[in-house]
């Protein structure tokens, strides 16, 4: 028993047909032994059923309880001492005396003999047994070598649990469990999977679940270790019904994989399982080369868990953009369509190395036990602008990756090979992820990616023998054998026939061939001679290579006077197309071989796809050795899809009583395979090509092949000739895909093959996609298949010198410290003809040379990278100056020709100065300034001995009337400035006074450390510019011939700022002077300007006379101001006169002179529409009145500062 770690006892039941009348048929004396020990070990009993009006037996159920108990490790505390029996409660009260006998009884001694008496028994009952076998089996053929498997029941129905007991397998190995060859199973504690212990063997159970289907099966256990199998039947009964018809469902209805950059793979899982029962095969291809999915194709068997199929996009070398596509489902069950999109946008690189694989995911396909799958190569990209550093690493031991070189330079690439260990991978399908992940201390971009492999171990060859149950009749005491032909062929996987040998387990059972290869036909034969009337059972186990399977034997030895049925064929099978007719139908032959009268009834039932198996005869009667026969007919329904369909013909046996025979029902399997419509079969893996220079190798190791053969066929169901045309297509539009032949013809099962290839012409490094499609047309040139083939290629370079790490190399040393050493790395890549030899020199523009390099001289091999080391001397070189060389590489192939991008040279400097010293300043801290634009120059100085960089920038909160001219500087010499400027506006700026502040930092232009920083701030002031402004610009002066008038003056006033200096012109006219004709007016303040006349000499006249001053300001336009000066005749005193004689008095009369010109000009009125400075002409009449006595008129001047013009005039009154 196999001890589990689970302290749980499990109660595990086990269902045996015993028909209640297969007893009362048998003679008295051949009532069998075991089901008299089942009559009595079940009191269950399972109510009746019909099959076309015939009661099928009453079933007797058989349960037992096994307690698993867990391994323990063996107690090492002493034992306690025994209590006494009379501290037992119940007994506590008897007398101490009671208990004398007992411990006389069950002394030392008597327990010794007690002892030895059991050893006895046990032995003899040994013994005795062993002689019953070697009596019942006097060959020894029953003990056969090698693994063996038993089942029990053998018999049962859906539901029922099946104790499986495995031994001489490996030990401690993983076994699978499986059922028909290859679908696989889980046991009770759903585990699909188990190891062995020690001693290789293993106890478990399984439950036959609803989707077996009646009919036999095989239980197969598989070694892990040693890949091979152990095979046993069993039969399914009961009334099973109708099951559902295979169906292929996915989890998703379409694919969304969004947006990424060229750079970004991007995978979703789906999931594939068969809703239905039965087993459905499935194979996926996809419209576009971008999109790949792994696994490509497998078997989905019904009730185990889903397959998960892993989708990706490739958007390496994809345009910007969206794409859509497809991935196309083909299965036994129907076909489905599953839509995908994706975008693709800009890869933005930046300083960053960049981590790119192509593809997405692989694929492998291996056999169980054979050979590993060709290694699968990935391509690790770097489009970025610094060198790549990466490693890979896989989670599952099966899984190897090498990698050609873990460094890439820029927009350079290298390759990961993949290789699977598929030595202890069971069949199914088994996934791994492989993660890229970069390296080193600068950043990755898309670092940790991860990589889906998927690997489909298809089943080993095996053997196939039909039926594995036999049921053979004979009768007692008669001479004559039962006999029965079986089938022995091989799986679809097995390359070619497969040698067998034969061997049986009981001396009445044999087989006229003991050994041959498949195909055979044995005949199976039971010799009754020397046997009870009765049931009896034997085996027969075929042995190959690949494993062994058992073939079951029931002999029944009937009674002379018994009727016996015996049946023709112990299994039919059908074979038709889904679109086709229906098979031919098959004769299922009967014989009563008994000396009594019998009658038959057999029923048909299907486990799946409709109504489809029909009998020409449900019942009948056969006397004595007479024989009969009964047409079966496998029809094509229109509902069904290409599968293999299960079904059962029961014939049930009854005497002339009415009474059941032994061996009740016989069951006869159907099997009725319905193949595909008419279609070009073609095996789709994807193809990957990679190329090194001029020459092209298929993926795969030691295969320098550039072609690969695709093989096709036309299916067994097509009625005639396929034509079939390929056309190659290539994701960047280039020719180098290519078919030959390019279209065929293949007749109905005929094969032919195309060679895929490709050529390197114009291809640069990098990786390619492409596909194939093929599609096949009949002769009415109908479309029947199309099927689309990936390929892949990867150009690598020829052997070619890598890039070093690092593109120059700089150094520094400051003051008398000496400049550190750097390291870089260059590589070798490509297929190179055997090792590279690396030389490396050191060049200076000055000697001595200060270059020292370690190692000069490496033997590298492709993907390989070797690390130097460069030391600048700089003991002897002088300060404050910068030096100049280079470092040169050789790489030689060893055929003596240089690799490709050899020799290369690298820059290199070395520096050598003292320490920077930063100084600033403005050429003045205090300036003013009025409204306007303008510059103050600051000076940058390095006063040090070693150049510096240097940035400015103003400080937060400096008002915009503020900025600077330049923002930084680079390589300021030691002893040299530079000179920047503030620029200032300050047009709308208010007065006021500013203060704003420059911070000007620097750094060490060869070490890059901080030198300081100075803050320098000035004032400015702005000040708003003086402005001329004066009260009035027209004087008016009357007066009487003889007589000077009154002095007038003009009142000048600074409305701006600052001090304002003004001059006035000479006067024109002779008779004017001015009191000044110069003088300052600060900000606010004023000044008078005196007009003076002189009229002595002045006739009066009608008209005044004029003269203008104009002043000149400092700033500011000029101002003209008129003079006006009005001279009349002296009156002359007034005569006395009477009243009587006083002339009356005259009317005034009023004479209107021609008019004169007033120039206004008007004053600086902010509000004023007028500019300032704007003359204008008026004409003025002149109005004089004459009467006698009549006092001169007055005119009064222009109001300068209003802008108008005012005009009096004073009438004198009459002298009375």
């Amino acid at each position: 028993m196999v001890m589990r770690p689970s302290t749980a006892p499990v109660l595990r039941a086990a269902r045996v047909n015993i028909p209640a009348e297969q007893e009362s048929t048998l003679p008295d004396n051949a009532v069998s032994a075991q089901t008299r020990e089942q009559r009595t070990r079940s009191k269950v009993l399972v109510a009746s059923s019909t099959y076309d009006s015939i009661t099928e037996p009453t079933r007797l159920l058989t349960w037992q309880k096994v307690v698993e108990t867990p391994d323990r490790p063996v107690a090492v505390y002493p034992p306690r001492p025994p209590l006494p029996l009379q501290s037992l409660p119940v007994l506590r009260h008897l007398p101490y005396s009671w208990f004398a006998l007992p411990r006389v009884l069950f002394g030392p001694r008597s327990i010794f003999w007690i002892c030895l008496v059991l050893v006895c028994v046990l032995v003899g009952g040994g013994t005795l047994g062993m002689v019953e076998a070697f009596k019942h089996n006097p060959s020894g053929n029953g003990l056969l070598s090698g693994p063996s498997l038993q089942v029990t029941p053998t018999s049962a129905d859906v539901g029922a649990i099946l104790s499986l007991s495995g031994s001489g397998l490996s030990p401690r190995t993983l076994i699978g469990l499986f059922r028909d060859n290859a679908i696989p199973i889980s046991d009770t504690n759903n585990a699909p999977e188990i190891y062995t212990d020690a001693s290789g063997t293993i106890n478990d159970t399984v439950i036959i679940g609803s989707d077996w289907g009646g009919g036999p099966h095989t239980i197969v256990l598989e070694d892990a270790h040693t890949h091979r199998y152990i095979s046993t039947p069993i039969q399914v009964t009961g009334n099973i019904g109708p099951l559902r018809p295979a169906h292929l469902h996915l989890s998703a209805n379409d694919l969304d994989f969004a947006a990424g950059d060229q750079a970004t793979n991007t995978l979703k899982k789906i999931s594939l399982w068969n809703s239905g029962a039965g087993q459905v095969t499935w194979q996926a291809t996809t419209t576009q080369p971008w999109l790949m999915l792994s696994p490509q194709g497998g078997t989905l068997s019904a009730n185990v868990p889903p397959t998960d199929v892993m989708v990706a996009v490739n958007r390496a070398d994809l345009q910007p953009g969206e794409y859509t596509a497809q991935v196309l489902f083909s299965s036994s069950a129907g076909d489905s369509k599953l839509p995908v999109k994706m975008q693709v946008v800009p890869l933005q690189t930046g300083h960053d190395p960049v981590l790119q694989l192509s593809p997405a995911l692989l694929s492998f396909t291996g056999t169980d036990g054979g050979a590993n799958p060709d290694p699968e190569v990935i391509t690790v990209s770097n489009p970025g602008a610094l060198p790549l550093n990466w490693k890979a690493s896989s989670n599952v031991p099966w899984l190897n990756i090498s990698a050609s070189n873990t460094q890439v330079a820029p927009s350079g690439s290298s390759t990961a090979t993949v290789k699977v260990d598929t030595s202890s991978l069971l069949p199914g399908t088994h996934s791994a992820r492989i993660t890229f992940t970069g390296t080193g201390s600068t950043s990755v971009l898309h670092s940790i990616q991860s990589v889906y492999v998927s690997v489909t171990i298809t089943p080993n060859c095996s053997l196939q023998v039909s039926p594995g149950i036999l049921a053979l009749t004979s009768i007692y005491q008669q001479s004559g054998r039962a006999s029965q032909t079986i089938a022995l062929g091989q799986t679809q996987s097995c390359a070619g026939p497969v040698s067998w040998s034969a061997k049986s387990n009981t001396s009445w059972l044999s087989v006229d061939q003991t050994h041959g290869t498949t195909p055979a036909s044995p005949t199976v034969i039971a010799n009754p001679a020397g046997l009870d009337a009765g049931s009896h059972s034997g085996s027969i186990t075929f042995s190959s290579s690949y494993g062994t399977q058992v073939v079951l034997v029931s002999l029944m030895v009937n009674r002379p006077n018994a009727p016996s049925l015996s049946l023709g064929s112990a299994i039919l099978s059908f074979n038709a197309n889904a679109s086709g007719a229906s098979p031919p139908a098959q004769i299922l032959s009967l014989k009563n071989n008994g000396g009594a009268p019998l009658s038959w009834s057999a029923s048909a039932t299907t486990l799946a796809g409709g109504n489809w198996l029909q009998l020409s005869q449900t019942s009948g009667q056969l006397n004595a050795h007479q024989s009969g026969s009964i047409s079966v007919q496998a029809a094509v329904l229109n509902t069904m899809t290409p599968n293999t369909y299960s079904g059962i013909i029961r014939v049930y046996v009854r005497d002339a009583t009415g009474k059941l025979l032994s061996q009740n029902p016989q069951v006869i399997p159907v099997n009725f395979m319905l193949g595909t419509a008419c279609t070009l079969q073609v095996p789709i893996p994807p193809l990957t090509f990679y190329g090194v220079a001029n020459q092209v190798q298929l993926s795969g190791a030691g295969n320098t092949s550039s072609a690969h053969a695709v093989s096709m066929s036309a299916g067994s169901s097509c009625t005639s000739n396929l034509n079939w045309r390929a056309v190659p297509a290539t994701s960047d539009g280039m020719k180098w895909l290519h078919v030959t032949p390019d279209s065929g013809s293949i007749a109905p099962t005929k094969s032919a093959t195309m060679q895929v290839s490709v050529t390197l012409a114009g291809l640069k490094a990098g990786s390619y996609s492409g596909q194939v499609t093929l599609s096949a047309t009949d002769d009415s040139r109908r479309v029947v298949s199309t099927q689309h083939i990936n390929v892949y290629l990867t150009v690598q370079p020829p052997c070619t010198l890598q890039s070093p790490s690092v593109g120059a190399l700089d150094f520094s040393a400051s003051g008398s410290g000496a400049p550190a050493a750097q390291s870089f790395q260059v590589g070798v890549v490509g297929m190179c003809s055997g090792p590279v030899n690396l030389d490396v020199r050191g060049d200076t523009s000055t000697s001595p040379n200060w270059l020292i390099i370690s190692p000069l001289h490496v033997v590298l091999h492709s993907g390989e990278t070797a690390t130097f080391t460069v030391k600048p001397s700089a003991a002897s070189l002088a300060r404050g100056k910068t030096y100049s060389g280079s470092v040169s590489l050789y790489a030689t192939e060893a055929n003596g020709m240089p690799t490709v991008a050899s020799p290369q040279s690298m820059k290199a400097s070395l520096s050598l100065a003292g320490t920077p010293k930063l100084t600033a300043g403005f050429d003045s801290s205090h300036v003013n300034t009025v409204p306007g634009k303008s510059s103050e120059m600051i000076a940058i100085n390095n006063t040090g001995d070693a150049p510096l960089d240097w940035t400015a920038s103003l400080q937060s909160g400096t008002p915009a009337y503020f900025s600077l001219s330049a923002n930084a500087g680079k390589n300021l010499a030691g002893g040299a400035s530079a000179n920047i400027a503030l620029l200032v506006d300050t047009t709308n700026a208010p007065a006021g006074s500013y203060t704003p502040s420059v911070d000007i930092s620097a750094t060490n232009s060869l070490t890059g450390t901080s030198v300081g920083q100075v803050t320098i701030t000035m004032t400015i002031v702005v000040v708003m510019p003086p402005a001329m402004s004066v009260d009035q610009t027209n004087l008016y002066f009357n007066t009487v011939a003889g007589s000077d008038p009154a002095d007038q003056s003009v009142a000048i006033s600074n409305s701006g700022g600052g001090t304002l200096s003004w001059t006035a012109s000479t006067p024109g006219q002779p008779w004017l002077s001015l009191g000044s004709t110069s003088g300052l007016v600060n900000a606010s303040g004023g000044s008078t300007l005196v007009f003076k006349v002189s009229a002595s000499g002045l006739a009066p006249q009608p008209q005044p006379y004029s003269d203008s001053v104009t002043l000149t300001p400092s700033d500011g336009p000029s101002v003209m101001v008129h003079v006006y000066l009005t001279v009349t005749a002296a009156t002359p005193p007034p005569t006395p006169t009477s009243a009587a004689t006083q002339a009356p008095t005259p009317t005034p009369q009023v004479m209107i002179t021609p008019t004169a010109q007033v120039v206004v000009t008007p004053a600086s009125d902010p509000g004023s529409a007028m500019p300032s400075g704007t003359v204008v002409s008026a004409q003025t009449p002149i109005v004089t009145t004459s009467t006698p006595d009549v006092t001169p008129i007055q005119n009064r001047g222009v109001d300068s500062a209003a802008g108008s013009v005012q005009q009096t005039a004073k009438t004198a009154t009459p002298q009375h």
